[in-house]
Formats: structure tokens, C-alpha cells, sequence
């Protein structure tokens, strides 16, 4: 297959997790508790933050209603991207045993079983969560350099790192339940760099999809499995 092929095969097994979503009701008991937690962080940081800027701007300038509203309704769809942003990262630690669960669920109803042990090894799920985003942040600290060095390449270099982060905050959820280490995972994902370029490109858009980025990271678990159940049993 041709690389815009195995571009066009990751999008589609991400979309394979929307489709396993809506078609296994125990995939969507467990991916209901990410979506609630995603909604409620996000109104709550979104109107908190816009209740707070409208108070000190109306104390402060004495702004009529109509400039009030108006920034406070731009603070808070600020708020929302920049909170929907680091999101993923955060999830991949504080979240990691429900998204390992979702993994798990999804190996077993296709006949991939995992061990035991795995699926209630809360401390060793935020572990892996912890050194993926100590990866991402080593990786941000290089891409600030370079931009700073050459800034025409920045605009392009970080729209590229946010989409690869995307897709390695799904994918490192199955890999680690495979087993795999750090330096393993990213050699897989540069073996199969163009399905994991379409893969994380597919989950980038969600997010940015209102009302459908609530359901970015248990699709992009539940996607992200069947890619790796596919490429390790190839």
C-alpha cells in the first residue's frame, strides 16, 4: 500500500472507534465517564473564567453590557481551545486506568485478551501517562528552540507536533498494554508513519468538532486498539 493509502487506513481506524462506540454498549458505559469529566472541566474552567474577566473588566473600566458580553464570550471560547489543548496530556495521566479499561474492553470483544494484572494496575497506567507527557514536553522544549532560531518554520512545525501528540496520546494507551517501552513505541510509530500521521490527523479534527470532541478520547482508545491489534498481528 502506497503511503496516501496507509494515510487514508489510520483515519479510517479511528473512525473505526465511533463506529465500535455507538455498536458495543459496554465500550460507551465506560466511555461515558471521560465524556461527563470533558464537559464538566471544560464549562467550568470556560464560565468561570468568563464570569471572572467580566466582573473585573465591569468593576474595573466600567465597560457597557454589550463590550461585557462581548469579551466575556470571546474569553470563553478562548479558554475552551486552550483548555481543550492540554486536555489530552492531562488525561493520558489522570484518566489512564479508565482509558486502559476502554483498551482492555475493546481487546476482549475481539478476542485479544489481556493480562489480569494490566487492568487494575492504576499506579503503573499513570506511569505510562506521566512518561509520554515528559516525552511531549522534552519534544515541545526542542520545537520552542527551533522556532525561535527559524521562525518562519513555527507556524507549521507546531500544527505537525500537535497532530503527532494527538495520535501518541491514543495510541500509547493499547502499546503500553502490549507491553512495549518507550523507545518500542516510537519505533512503531515511525514504521507505520503514515497510518499514524492519517490516525492522529482523523483524532486532531475531532477535537476540533464541537460536541463531537467529547467523544475524541474514548474513539481514539477504542480506534487506537484496533490499529495496534492489527499492525503487531500482522
Amino acid at each position: 500500500m502506497n503511503p496516501i493509502g496507509k494515510f487514508l487506513l489510520g483515519i479510517r481506524h479511528y473512525l473505526s472507534g465511533l463506529k465500535r462506540l455507538l455498536i458495543y454498549p459496554s465500550l460507551l458505559l465506560l466511555a461515558i465517564v471521560p465524556i461527563l469529566l470533558t464537559l464538566a472541566v471544560v464549562l467550568f474552567f470556560a464560565g468561570g473564567g468568563a464570569w471572572l474577566i467580566g466582573s473585573w473588566m465591569g468593576n474595573s473600566f466600567a465597560l457597557p453590557r454589550e463590550s461585557l458580553i462581548m469579551m466575556q464570550a470571546l474569553t470563553f471560547l478562548i479558554i475552551i481551545f486552550i483548555t481543550l489543548w492540554i486536555y489530552l496530556p492531562l488525561t493520558r495521566i489522570f484518566l489512564a486506568p479508565i482509558s486502559e479499561k476502554i483498551s482492555v474492553k475493546t481487546f476482549k470483544l475481539h478476542g485479544e485478551m489481556q493480562p489480569s494484572d494490566r487492568e487494575i494496575n492504576f499506579a503503573h497506567a499513570m506511569w505510562e501517562g506521566v512518561k509520554l507527557v515528559t516525552l511531549q514536553l522534552i519534544v515541545l522544549g526542542g520545537v520552542l528552540i527551533l522556532s525561535a532560531v527559524f521562525p518562519p518554520i513555527a507556524p507549521p512545525l507546531w500544527v505537525l507536533i500537535t497532530i503527532m501528540f494527538v495520535g501518541m496520546d491514543f495510541l500509547d494507551v493499547p502499546l503500553s498494554l502490549r507491553g512495549l517501552n518507550t523507545g518500542e513505541k516510537l519505533t512503531f510509530y515511525w514504521n507505520n508513519r503514515a497510518m499514524f500521521l492519517g490516525f492522529s490527523f482523523a483524532g486532531w479534527l475531532m477535537l476540533h468538532v464541537p460536541v463531537l470532541q467529547l467523544l475524541a478520547l474514548p474513539v481514539g482508545i477504542i480506534g487506537g486498539t484496533m490499529l495496534v491489534m492489527q499492525k503487531i498481528s500482522d
